[in-house]
């Protein structure tokens, strides 16, 4: 009788081990980029230039700590822009928000993976959320549009015909060591590599693309630097990427309203031979638009 029980207990320990923690297991399911946050010096000079180079339209004001205004892409994704009196800082990206189904369940996930992800709350706007900080003390947000959501009151609005792209694909930023990078977002976050190798518009640096989705439509890109950035190499590594399936012609478009910097503005090609240009803004944050052929996303 005690050898049926010692084998019994024996067969169960060793099925608890085997079977694995379902929540553990389980990746975080990003449906996409919601928004990236940079600060801003003066709102109404950030505004008349989304207006008039992206076509993106104001939408929505919120005063967290600060008083943020929201600039729509399209109904899911904004461009999150935070008053910040006197001069930015060097680093002007102030977060990364990935938009999931669910808040609560991606809390007990990042809970259970050992990430200590903040407690949920509602912003202002109205969504739900929670953070997380990376390796390099960037801000990732994992955010729900509820119902009583801004993002979802204004739907089906700001939707002007001006918009030069209607999808944010990519952001960017530096980091400090690639292969800790990979690995968190990889082995902690559920990212799948895309691709590496040198950075395609400096081979000096190099680089990670991971994909936040099975779908292979949202990116994050980690580009490894050697030391601190300086305010230029920031404004240049930390960028959103915007998709347009005509560079040539919004290029032109943004245009009539004058381009003080001519080179920089250009229409160039990466590595990749994918036809690219950029834009900075007042306080000199970089915004590409790249040619791809990514499905857009319906409105």
């Amino acid at each position: 009788m005690k050898a049926i029980i010692k084998t019994f207990v024996w067969f169960i320990l060793i099925s608890i081990h085997l079977i694995p923690n379902s929540s553990v297991a389980k990746n975080i399911k990003v449906s996409g980029i919601a928004h990236v946050a940079y600060q801003t010096s003066s709102l109404e000079r950030s505004r008349a230039f989304y207006t008039a180079f992206t076509g993106y339209e104001f939408s929505f004001a919120v005063s967290e700590k600060r008083e943020a205004w929201y600039f729509k892409v399209n109904d899911q994704q904004f461009v999150k822009l935070i008053f910040t009196p006197g001069e930015t800082k060097n680093n002007k990206l102030v977060e990364i928000a990935w938009l999931v189904d669910s808040v609560e369940e991606t809390h007990v996930i990042l809970h259970d993976k050992g990430l200590s992800p903040s407690k949920i709350k509602q912003g202002m706007d109205g969504t739900l959320a929670t953070a997380i900080r990376d390796p390099d003390n960037h801000l990732i947000k994992f955010i729900e549009y509820t119902t009583d959501s801004m993002q979802k009151q204004v739907a089906g609005k700001h939707l002007g015909a001006r918009r030069i792209a209607e999808r944010l694909i990519s952001t960017s930023f530096a980091v400090t060591n690639l292969t800790k990078s990979i690995a968190f977002y990889t082995q902690q976050l559920g990212l799948l590599e895309h691709a590496k190798g040198n950075w395609p518009h400096d081979p000096l640096y190099k680089m990670s693309k991971l994909t936040l989705s099975d779908n292979n439509t949202s990116f994050l890109e980690l580009i490894e630097v050697n030391s601190v950035p300086t305010n230029e190499q920031f404004n240049h590594l930390h960028y959103a990427t915007y998709q347009t399936d005509n560079v040539s012609k919004v290029h032109e478009e943004t245009g009539k309203f004058g381009r003080p910097r001519l080179e920089a503005y250009a229409i160039q090609q990466d590595q990749h031979g994918t036809p690219y240009f950029s834009l900075y803004c007042t306080d000199g944050i970089r915004l590409k638009f790249t040619q791809t052929s990514l499905p857009l996303l319906p409105e």
